[in-house]
């Protein structure tokens, strides 16, 4: 169906990006975005409006965690809008609507802060940190992403005291991803905030759990080999 297609394009343009096909990644998410008008003009439930902007929001992170500020922009410029669609439509939920300001402002903060625009990003920031989400475990996490490019170790670093509690509430294994994402982060906070003492204990826990991450991306690898042999 129509849905299928959107995220099927996705995936695709979201795989390209991985293997630096981003001319290729760019056709793909801009035939996701054809699809996402298609279903978002047949939705009457807002399942489709929601899985829009999440669709959005990823596209905007994908051009985001390779520098492609441009790009990442013009994403969420088309998020923000379909979010003022998706406000005033009678199946709106607020939460969501503040979710996914939230989101749009965080990523917005981080732009200008790559641009040098210092003051715009903290004033994004303070926005998003007033926000539900913003003040949420998870968007305290998420919120770092912002800090640490500002050099704001300090915040940071407290913000990642909740870490543990997000890991183990979510279920989440240590792997190479989580390590990278993470852990590591969460020691650089430590460490240029000062605090040397936690971050030997980051440290020394990212040594533990790096062996048995490594060993498990390396069956997930030998598995994928395989499946995609069989194919």
């Amino acid at each position: 169906g129509r849905r299928e297609l959107h995220n099927l394009y996705f995936c695709l343009g979201n795989t390209q990006m991985k293997l630096e096909r981003h001319d290729e990644a760019d056709k793909s998410f801009n035939e996701a975005f054809y699809w996402l008008g298609v279903c978002v003009d047949n939705d009457s439930t807002g399942i489709e409006l929601k899985g829009a902007l999440t669709t959005l929001e990823n596209i905007a992170i994908a051009q985001l965690n390779i520098a492609q500020y441009d790009e990442a922009e013009k994403w969420l410029n088309r998020e923000d809008s379909l979010l003022a669609i998706y406000k005033t439509s009678a199946v709106a939920d607020s939460a969501d609507v503040d979710f996914y300001r939230a989101l749009i402002t965080l990523n917005r903060a981080q732009i200008c802060q790559a641009r040098g625009q210092e003051a715009e990003a903290a004033r994004y920031y303070d926005d998003y940190a007033a926000s539900a989400y913003g003040n949420s475990v998870e968007g305290r996490i998420s919120g770092c992403a912002y800090l640490m490019l500002a050099h704001r170790y300090d915040e940071a670093a407290y913000n990642y005291t909740f870490l543990n509690d997000f890991i183990t509430g979510r279920a989440i294994e240590f792997d190479l991803e989580t390590i990278a994402d993470d852990l590591l982060p969460k020691f650089r906070s430590q460490y240029y905030a000062g605090q040397k003492d936690s971050a030997l204990q980051m440290a020394l826990q990212i040594a533990e759990v790096y062996d048995s991450a490594l060993i498990r991306q390396k069956r997930s690898d030998a598995a994928e080999l395989a499946v995609v042999y069989t194919t």
